[in-house]
């Protein structure tokens, strides 16, 4: 972003563009922020974070790893 005004998508009959952000209130931003905020303190603890966008990345041996490590040494 931002996206090339000339780009080839924009002339497609079949493609609506809107702005990245489609709402913008205080109780969104809120939201996002206490849900990246639980996001941290469950890796932190070594828990998966609930909201995952690439569930792809679950079974990833290198996450289990990081958050094995990450549980071992919130346990101190």
């Amino acid at each position: 972003e931002p996206t090339n005004p000339n780009d080839p998508i924009f002339k497609l009959p079949n493609v609506i563009t809107s702005p990245h952000a489609l709402a913008w209130t205080d109780e969104g931003f809120k939201r996002v922020g206490d849900m990246a905020v639980a996001a941290v303190l469950d890796v932190a603890a070594g828990r998966l974070p609930k909201v995952i966008v690439n569930k792809d990345v679950i079974g990833n041996s290198r996450l289990k790893e990081r958050l094995a490590f990450h549980k071992a040494r919130s346990a101190k």
